[in-house]
Formats: C-alpha cells, sequence, structure tokens
C-alpha cells in the first residue's frame, strides 16, 4: 500500500516509506530494516507529540525494533515487546553462522531487559529465554493462534470426490519442508493412488519446487496454488481431507507453533504434523497426526493411515477441537494479553 494514514475498524495505519527486499546482500536487507526503525521513531515520536501514548507495542522480528521507542519511552510511554520469533536460533538456521547467532543473542537479551512487559508464543519459549538471563516473570505466553473471525467467511469448501487432499499453505521457504512433503508423495501415491497435495503460497522457495514438480512428473499429484486471496484460502482449506505442518527440524523449529496448524483445528480437518518439542508440549497424540521430523518415509506413512483410517482423522479432529475450546481460543490469548 502507498505511505499515508489510513483508518480500519478505528485503529489508525501510518504506513512508511521504504521497502525489504530479499533477495540482497546481509548487509542491504539490514540497512532496509534500520531505515525502517528510524522511519518509525520518526513518526513515533512526532505522534507522540501530538497526543501522548501510553504504552507502545513492538512485534518482532528483528527484536532490534525496539530502537523505535527509545525516544517516546524516556518522555514517558512503557512499551511492550512482542517476541514472535526466537530470531537466534532462527538466524543460525538460515546462515549456519554461530557469529549471527551470538549478536541475535546480546540483542535478544537488550530488548527484553528493555521492556516493561514481554510476549512470546510458547512455553518453551518463554524457558529459552529465561535459560538466557531475561526475566521470567515479566514474559506472558500468548499462543500463535489466530481470531476465528479470521476462518468465518461464506466460501463454499472446494471438494474433488475423486481426490484424498492434503494442503500446506503460507510461505514456501526451504525450513517449511516443501521438499519432504514431495519426497513424502512419491512414496505414498502407490499406496494412495489419489492423494494430491495442494500447496498455497509464495515464497524464496517456490520455483524450485514448481520445478520439481515438472521435473519429477510430480503434476499429477502436486498442485502449486500459487498466492491466494482469503476466500479462495478458506475453500481450499474447507474442502482439503488434511492440512500438513511440515517444519524441518532445527533449534528454532522445536520452539514454536504455526499459525497454519491452528488454522487446520479452526477448519475443522486433521493436522498431520512433525513432532517438534513445542507442539508435541501443547497437542497430544490423538490431537495430531505426528510423524517424525524431516522424514519423507515417516510422512508418507501418516498420509497412508489417515486415508485407510477415516476414523483416525474424525478422532484427531475432535481432540484438537477440545484442545482449543480448553484454553488455546483467541479469546483466552486475548485475555493474557490484555
Amino acid at each position: 500500500a502507498p505511505a499515508g494514514t489510513t483508518v480500519d475498524d478505528g485503529v489508525n495505519i501510518h504506513r512508511l516509506k521504504g521497502s525489504k527486499r530479499r533477495n540482497v546482500s546481509r548487509v542491504q536487507y539490514l540497512l532496509d530494516y534500520m531505515s525502517f526503525v528510524v522511519a518509525a521513531g520518526r513518526r513515533l515520536n512526532t505522534e507522540h507529540a501530538r497526543r501522548r501514548y501510553d504504552l507502545v507495542q513492538v512485534n518482532t522480528m528483528p527484536d532490534f525494533l525496539f530502537l523505535a521507542t527509545l525516544w517516546v519511552k524516556v518522555r514517558g510511554a512503557r512499551v511492550s515487546i512482542f517476541m514472535k520469533e526466537p530470531t537466534p536460533e532462527l538466524g543460525y538456521t538460515l546462515s549456519g553462522s554461530r557469529r549471527i547467532e551470538q549478536a541475535f543473542r546480546v540483542i535478544e537479551r537488550l530488548a527484553l531487559k528493555y521492556a516493561d512487559v514481554a510476549f512470546t508464543v510458547t512455553e518453551e519459549l518463554k524457558a529459552t529465554y529465561a535459560s538466557r538471563g531475561a526475566d521470567p516473570s515479566k514474559i506472558h505466553v500468548i499462543l500463535n493462534c489466530p481470531d476465528i473471525r479470521h476462518l468465518e467467511g461464506d466460501a463454499e469448501p472446494r471438494v474433488d470426490e475423486s481426490k484424498f487432499v492434503v494442503i500446506c499453505h503460507g510461505t514456501v521457504e526451504l525450513r517449511y519442508g516443501h521438499d519432504v512433503m514431495l519426497d513424502a508423495i512419491k512414496l505414498v501415491r502407490d499406496r494412495v493412488p489419489n492423494v494430491q497435495l495442494r500447496i498455497s503460497g509464495k515464497g524464496d522457495h517456490l520455483a524450485e519446487v514448481e520445478q520439481r514438480i515438472i521435473d519429477e512428473d510430480l503434476a499429477e499429484h502436486v498442485v502449486s496454488l500459487g498466492w491466494l486471496e482469503m476466500d479462495e484460502l478458506l475453500s481450499e482449506l474447507r474442502g482439503a481431507d488434511a492440512g500438513i505442518v511440515c517444519q524441518l527440524s532445527s533449534p528454532y523449529s522445536n520452539l514454536v507453533h504455526t499459525n497454519k496448524m491452528f488454522e487446520y483445528i479452526m477448519v475443522g480437518i486433521p493436522c498431520i504434523s512433525a513432532r517438534l518439542r513445542a507442539v508435541e508440549g501443547s497437542f497430544s497424540d490423538e490431537a495430531l497426526i505426528y510423524f517424525e521430523p524431516d522424514s519423507a518415509e515417516s510422512l508418507a506413512d501418516a498420509i497412508a493411515r489417515l486415508h485407510d483410517d477415516p476414523e483416525l482423522g474424525r478422532t484427531a479432529v475432535t481432540s484438537a477441537r477440545a484442545h482449543y475450546d480448553a484454553g488455546y481460543q483467541w479469546s483466552d490469548q486475548r485475555t493474557v494479553l490484555i
């Protein structure tokens, strides 16, 4: 959207000039972020002078976004920080550099010390912050689940009775395991000839995924849908037989949940998930259909088991929804936030 100020449902949104480019050097990538911090800080100071803020919430990544609030905090505003990702672990997962990981840990500690109150998305991530010296009494957990209203459109399910459809939506990056999914489909298609994986989203790894579909003759069993508007995505989700969460195992992925996992639960389809530590800590074996991380063989077996045993899927849907209704809904998380 163009720069300027708009109002959406009573919220003033200030859009700033600038860009965040992906296919650039690390230095340029950092400069793009820092230019936003400077621009956001300037705008925040201007708005604070007009009508003083009681509270500024910073939603990371990156963790150094808290720097934009320095002047308004000096002038009396409180600052909360919502740490949505373990940035040091993600930095190491993406770069393989311990030096980058250590630099991000320094910034993480500064951000958590600076904030008056902090939030994060799993108990495992809170414990990690505490183990690195953060004050656990100021950190509160808000699960990474969206408001149910986000999925309450009128979109009709896109149903193809001739196919057993598994879906994965969201950013297409190497760490989200799309290659494992393709390998699993190659393994399971003999056991489940009508299986079809539908991939929705865009990202840096999408071109490679789409090329593999062509090169390995997978077009009958794998469809790349690209970016979908919300009503189109809702139709796809509601018509699928299961959703897949296939994050590769890493120090990062074992500390977080994904939005898509909660969205599958909310629309009432079984979730096939990699057995990662933070996920396993929140959902029982009945609630999710687990497979071993990074294993195409294990994922293929999970897909086949679900296809062959519809009761397995019904049990998963019922159990996962029970977890959700017992305290994982956004209304519960909203209470913690407020």
